[in-house]
């Protein structure tokens, strides 16, 4: 992967975004990765992502032995079941040791909505000409920043898949997949939640697939492994099949293996390796990336 290949993927991009009508737009997903880009009010440095909120549901289940050579073992299994969609699993487990509204009580504290609030970033995000934004977050980030921007760009936020029927209009939608804090329940964590989503949600899998065929999908904010982008990603393969279009992955992916990214290419998968844009020198690499993202994304669309 090279630079260039990274500038010719966000140059498609720019050009969906630019005029829908003439080179098929552009939607986007959004994971938890993006919220990391929100600013703390409180004494929490950054909203957690799936490993973090795991790895508290793996400390209550299996509390910290005290004994030294037992701790490695424990060790060893939080790594594995923190991992990937083995994090589904554990949800399960919590769910099951305890009951559902402690893992809704969970969910609140970690995500703790109410101590962040939305970064240039997100506005810059919302800015852009999408046909559609989806997000599997249960924060409320993406609507507070409608809020502060629907002066210049307006959404209309959809909650529930009831609330999908007549709601294509003139504006874009945000699209909550998986619940919103504090009041749109079930959140989707566990593995039940996933196995029984197509048929409990069918309404809400069929627009993206919708979103799929009609636009590009720009997925952001979701790392390789994250369990929403492996589930919505096998969803919508098992229904298109070889149909299914070309997928934007936008993120920092230089330490992917390279078996890693030929499986994503065999997918179907491009990765939008955004540190191919860094020079080294960033702070906060991850927010430097989406802002020269965007950056590109506006000096594209002014050569239109």
């Amino acid at each position: 992967m090279s630079k260039e290949t990274t500038l010719a993927y966000i140059k498609d991009i720019a050009l969906r975004l630019s005029d829908s009508n003439i080179y098929g737009g552009a939607s986007a997903m959004i994971g938890a990765g993006f919220s990391k880009n929100a600013e703390a009010i409180g004494n929490k440095i950054s909203p957690p992502d799936w490993g973090e909120l795991a790895s508290d549901m793996y400390i209550e289940l299996y509390p910290k032995p005290s004994n030294e050579e037992n701790i490695k073992t424990w060790e060893s299994n939080k790594l594995i079941k923190t991992s990937g969609k083995n994090t589904l699993h554990l949800a399960e487990e919590y769910i099951t040791f305890f009951d559902r509204n402690k893992m809704n009580l969970l969910i609140e504290k970690n995500v703790s909505d109410e101590m962040f609030i939305p970064s240039s970033l997100h506005k810059r995000l919302l800015y852009q000409n999408w046909t559609d934004i989806f997000t599997t977050n249960y924060d409320t980030l993406l609507e507070r920043t409608r809020e502060a921007v629907f002066l210049k760009k307006d959404y209309k936020v959809i909650y529930s898949k009831d609330n999908l029927p007549g709601s294509r209009g003139a504006l874009p939608r945000i699209i909550k997949l998986h619940g919103s804090i504090p009041n749109v329940r079930p959140y989707i964590i566990s593995e039940e939640d996933f196995r029984s989503y197509p048929q409990k949600f069918a309404a809400f899998v069929n627009t993206v697939q919708q979103a799929l065929i009609e636009t590009t999908l720009c997925m952001i904010g979701f790392s390789g492994n994250d369990p929403n982008f492996l589930n919505w990603h096998g969803w919508l393969l098992d229904n298109l099949g070889e149909n299914c279009p070309q997928i934007y992955l936008i993120g920092l992916f230089n330490d992917l293996a390279q078996i890693e990214k030929e499986i994503f290419k065999e997918r179907k998968i491009a990765l939008v390796d955004l540190s191919e844009l860094l020079d080294g020198t960033e702070v906060n690499k991850f927010a430097a990336a989406y802002d020269k993202f965007f950056d590109y994304i506006r000096s594209e669309e002014r050569r239109v």
